[in-house]
């Protein structure tokens, strides 16, 4: 991971070479700090993102607008739970067995969206508990769960249209979420997305980082 102040830098030498930039180290902070030990206020990223926790799960869990699982969206734990009507807990818990969910804990969860997708209708799915974020990947974590929804219910599983100011069709959403095109094919023939990118990408920051 690093810093917007670090990645900030690599913008700026990589895509705006005329920006004068000049960014200010922070004192006495380490990397392996994490922010939930800091003491320090969380402001909301969004109305959905009201905590930390909601933070840590987003990079991943953020997937699930691109197919037909509620995302937590109108319980109060917005991509910290997910399900749908038809989903069993037990099920898709026990698919998960032998995944690598370092740093996440999981457990079987019932809900009743107030709002959103399948609003008033009664859910069943998992609820998300990051434990070590150092060590939890999300994006990873995130595909696996939705590949082992498709091997469960391959005929339930469907992309979902999401409508924004940036995609106002909606359509392809799950595409523009993990920037490979044909996603939800992929997911559907059991392809595993190219998420272990930590050796490049350390490479691609070492000259931007300021922090050890």
């Amino acid at each position: 991971s690093c810093t917007t102040g670090e990645l900030a830098r690599m913008f700026q030498v990589l895509y705006v070479p005329a920006l004068q930039l000049e960014v200010v180290p922070c004192s006495g902070w380490q990397r392996t700090i994490d922010f939930q030990h800091q003491g320090i206020r969380f402001y909301p990223t969004s109305p959905a993102i009201q905590n930390v926790e909601t933070a840590l799960l987003y990079a991943g869990m953020g997937m699930l607008e691109g197919i037909n699982v509620q995302e937590g969206r109108g319980t109060g734990f917005a991509f910290r739970q997910a399900g749908a009507p038809w989903i069993d807990s037990y099920e898709w818990l026990k698919s998960l067995e032998g995944v690598d969910n370092e740093g996440v804990e999981l457990r079987g969860v019932r809900f009743k969206p107030a709002w959103g997708l399948y609003a008033g209708q009664p859910c069943q799915g998992l609820h998300f508990e990051v434990t070590h974020p150092q060590t939890f990947r999300p994006v990873a974590f995130a595909w696996d769960c939705m590949a082992a929804l498709m091997k469960i219910y391959p005929e339930n599983m469907q992309p979902r249209l999401y409508k924004t100011m940036a995609n106002p069709s909606g359509a392809r959403h799950l595409d523009l979420l993990t920037g490979i095109p044909g996603s939800f094919g992929k997911l559907r023939l059991g392809v595993t997305l190219p998420t272990n990118v930590a050796d490049n990408w350390m490479a691609l920051m070492a000259p931007y980082l300021l922090y050890t």
